[in-house]
């Protein structure tokens, strides 16, 4: 069963969320919202949106740090991720998203500092010496 507040997962036998504390009980809430009302139920209470796991798969959409690590690594990858769940995922697109950008701007980095040295290394080489000639 999950909790109709929150969506965390919770066993069937409990009476509170151990997530959100909030009570579980099998009760229906009253969801009678008319006009002459205004939101509130019978028992003065305000009607409140309650989560239903069938209807939302974002119970499911925790941001997560190996997402990130995945996309930093395999950038086109993270990319693609990124695509694909921008809509159903958002939380878990993100990280993807993140990670192939951190990916692909360290990679970069990398590469001019690699371009770097080669010049550096090129420009402090001494000049060529015929083998047996010995530099003065």
């Amino acid at each position: 069963m999950y909790c109709r507040y929150c969506g965390k997962e919770l066993p069937d036998d409990a009476k509170f969320c151990t997530s959100c504390g909030k009570s579980v009980s099998d009760e229906q809430p009253n969801r009678n919202m008319g006009n002459n009302n205004q939101g509130y139920n019978n028992q003065g209470y305000y009607n409140q949106n309650y989560y239903d796991p069938r209807q939302a798969p974002y119970y499911n959409d925790q941001p997560n740090a190996g997402w990130g690590v995945l996309g930093f690594f395999f950038p086109l990858i993270g990319f693609i991720l990124y695509l694909v769940w921008m809509t159903e995922y958002p939380n878990r697109s993100k990280m993807c998203g993140k990670g192939a950008l951190i990916g692909v701007i360290v990679g970069f980095v990398l590469v001019i500092l690699y371009i770097i040295l080669v010049v550096v290394l090129i420009a402090a080489a001494p000049a060529y010496v015929p083998y047996g000639m010995a530099l003065l």
